[in-house]
Order: structure tokens, then sequence, then C-alpha cells
């Protein structure tokens, strides 16, 4: 892993700069999906009357900044912010492996597991709705025979990844949850979403 690398040089200015943005890219994969949630809300759910002025730029606004100001409280509380980011220590097995993330395990699970839960709860409560509404367009389907189960059971399967669903599992990874899944290069997620605007 690059970041196993870099935390071997022993730079602590690198290292906290690799952890800061580590933090800020998983908060913004976690923000776009919930504003993903939200789209597919207003498509699905509610389609009409929903033209929002200047939509996609206060989508950006908030996909982009509300990460940077949650990652900013680290900086607004300490003057020190090291004490939050710099070199973690973790032992797996028979072995030691340090990288660059959040040393502060009260930060830690104060802004990380709350904000994930915060989205993991509101993409479920949308993800939820979004199946009912699929049932009951299978159900009015049925009249013309158009709708296949397997076709709504896909494309329930295909919304859980999309909304984050699958991220649950951080909940489980006890006693480091979501370490493993920010090493997976958060920026994916984003990608994906520029990509299927194209």
């Amino acid at each position: 892993m690059l970041n196993e690398c870099l935390t071997n040089m022993g730079m602590v200015p690198l290292c906290l700069f690799i952890a800061v943005l580590m933090h800020y890219s998983l908060l913004c994969s976690f923000t776009w999906m919930a504003i993903e949630a939200l789209h597919l809300y207003l498509l699905i759910v509610k389609v009409f009357n929903t033209y929002i002025r200047c939509y996609m730029a206060k989508l950006s606004a908030i996909g982009w900044g509300v990460p940077a100001a949650v990652v900013g409280v680290a900086f607004a509380v300490k003057s020190e912010p090291d004490l939050f980011y710099g070199f973690k220590h973790i032992r797996m097995d028979n072995s030691t492996s340090s990288l660059c993330w959040i040393t502060e395990p009260m930060y830690f699970y104060g802004m990380n597991l709350t904000y994930f839960a915060i989205v993991f709860l509101f993409n479920n409560g949308i993800l939820l709705t979004v199946s009912f509404r699929i049932c009951q367009m299978r159900r009015y389907g049925k009249k013309s025979g158009m709708t296949l189960p397997w076709k709504e059971a896909c494309t329930v399967l295909g919304l859980t990844c999309l909304l984050g669903t699958t991220w649950g599992i951080a909940f489980l990874s006890y006693p480091h949850p979501m370490l493993g899944l920010s090493q997976c290069c958060p920026g994916i997620y984003q990608l994906h979403l520029c990509l299927s605007d194209i």
C-alpha cells in the first residue's frame, strides 16, 4: 500500500497531509452516496415539481463542502492538528503495521462512525422507499405483462450497492471499523458518479 510505504519514510508533514486527504476523501464518498440517494428519491418517488435552481452547484457545494467542514473541525478545535492525525500503529496477528490516519479514538468514532451512521440510515430509508415504489410499479405493470420479477430484484440489488448499503460491513469490523475501507481508493465512487453523467 502506498500509505504504508510513505509512513515508513517517517516524514510527519507528509503523513499529516495523507491522513487529512484520506479522511476528507472517505467523508466525500459518504456524502456523495447520500446525495445520490436524494437524487434517486427525487427521480423515482417525488417525480413532479422537482426543479431546483442551480441544482448541480448546490449538490457540489454540499458534496465537497460538508466533508471539508468536518475535517476542518480538527484544525479549529486544536491548535496542533497532529493530535488528531498522524502515525497510527495497528497490530494484526503477529505483525504491526503503520499508517497515516486518525490517531485520536474519540475523534475517529465521533466524526467517522457518526457521519457514516447518519448517511447509512438515510440511504437505507431511501432504498426502502424506492424499493416499495418499484414493487408498486410492478403491480401496475402486471396488467400489461411487461415486468419480470428478476428485473426488479436486479434493480434493487444494484441500488443496494449504489447507495452504499454494503458499506454497513464497517460496523462489523471491530476493533478497527472503517480502517480497511478507507484504504480502498475512496475516490472510485466519485469517478463512478462523474462517468455516469456522461
